[in-house]
């Protein structure tokens, strides 16, 4: 990831010092830190765009794949990721299929490869997509790293898995930008319970396909737990609204931070904490209308399930944060600006079937450059799920009231 020269910055920063303008943004001072270990801290108090200079996401789409509803060549279903290509395709990984979609610039189906199923070609899924520098593409599918050629011939496969003495939490999360290597996520033994709550350790890995040669990049702490006794078994539940940590990485360098600091820690490659971003941001209380979404949320989990009420802790049996997440998602996009989510206030906090309706809660994002300096906010289209942004391109999915799936490009505006 580029990154300006420490010095240079730094005389940015100070000689930037003074007021802002009314509504925030401006050239007030920043602070950067470089200790004795190399690490650059950068604090941000406010943002640095002005209501003149503010990015803004265009909220009419430049592309619309899915738009006609029960056609078989153009329906959608559980999309995980999307990239364009340099001739205006988009290329779109539609994780129920397990095909790769090639559309033209007009919304055309052109092209289709993968397919469900072991043998030569074919996917067991469609998770992460990645365009490689010799024109290749690369593709997660369960435990497999698949390369196609542009056009989506077949070129090779290799199957991953576990090393002995790994955890039994195991999981490929990303491809490297070399497409030879693939960031893995491992979850440690969970630790003994404290009061109740116990939590384990993520460690992420840079695993060499070739050679199976690993660089552990970071490690930490996991979502909290509550350890509790249902039915004669000691079950773990994650504690509703606790600390997770997040992460994204651009194919070389790893993004991760706690969801209950407005703080990010960058890492290289090789594991070498380079930079601590920070920020000043606010936290949401925990009111009784986010109570009431978690029990409805409860309520309809064991619907129809005799006796699995017991098994399913009511939110009092928890002992809640005061405060909502700061935030629950990291991208980085295509020119290494580094994109943090907002915590969305009706995600209910119960795990696995979040009440989110981004047709009434927009996504919210807060946008850094890649030196760790707080750009500004932005606010994504109404209905919109941002999961790539290339430059100034955004793409993300749509659904209807019918949860059809679209996948949109939108524009992000410069001035």
């Amino acid at each position: 990831m580029r990154h300006k020269n420490a010095a240079a910055l730094l005389t940015f920063l100070v000689a930037g010092s003074g007021c802002a303008p009314e509504g925030g943004g401006g050239t007030q001072a920043r602070v950067v830190v470089r200790d004795s270990a190399g690490i650059t801290i950068v604090e941000s108090p406010s943002p640095l765009w002005t209501a003149s200079d503010a990015w803004v996401i265009d909220p009419s789409p430049l592309t619309t794949i899915g738009a006609v509803p029960f056609d078989p060549e153009r329906a959608l279903f559980r999309v995980r990721d999307a990239l364009l290509i340099s001739d205006g395709q988009l290329l779109v990984a539609n994780f129920g299929t397990s095909e790769l979609l090639w559309f033209g610039p007009s919304g055309e189906l052109e092209h289709v490869a993968g397919g469900r199923g072991e043998g030569p070609g074919e996917l067991t899924g469609t998770s992460r997509i990645r365009r490689c520098a010799d024109g290749r593409l690369a593709v997660i599918g369960g435990l497999r790293l698949s390369l196609f050629d542009s056009t989506g011939g077949f070129v090779s496969a290799h199957r991953l898995g576990p090393a002995s003495g790994d955890p039994l939490v195991w999981n490929i999360t990303e491809i490297g930008s070399d497409c030879s290597s693939v960031l893995i996520r491992t979850i440690d033994e969970i630790e003994t319970p404290v009061n109740g709550i116990t939590s384990f350790t993520y460690r992420l890995i840079w695993e060499d396909v070739p050679t199976n040669a690993r660089d552990t990049v970071a490690e930490f702490p996991g979502s909290e737990l509550l350890w509790m006794n249902r039915g004669g078994r000691q079950l773990t539940y994650p504690l509703p609204w606790g600390t997770g940590p997040r992460w994204a990485s651009d194919g070389d360098h790893v993004i991760w931070g706690s969801n209950q600091r407005f703080e990010t820690r960058w890492h290289e490659k090789g594991g070498r904490l380079r930079l601590i971003s920070r920020w000043s941001g606010t936290f949401s209380e925990i009111t009784s209308t986010d109570l009431d979404i978690f029990e409805e949320l409860r309520q309809a989990a064991v619907e129809g399930q005799p006796g699995a009420g017991a098994m399913y802790p009511h939110v009092t049996d928890f002992t809640l944060p005061a405060t909502l997440p700061g935030f629950d998602k990291i991208l980085i996009d295509a020119v290494e600006n580094v994109w943090v989510r907002a915590y969305p206030k009706s995600y209910g906090g119960w795990p696995g079937a979040p009440r989110w309706d981004r047709h009434e809660e927009p996504e919210s994002w807060t946008v850094f450059d890649a030196t760790g300096l707080w750009l500004g906010h932005l606010d994504a289209p109404a209905g919109l799920e941002v999961i790539r942004i290339e430059d100034d391109r955004l793409i993300g999915i749509w659904k209807d009231e019918l949860d059809v799936e679209q996948v949109r490009v939108h524009r992000i505006v410069r001035p």
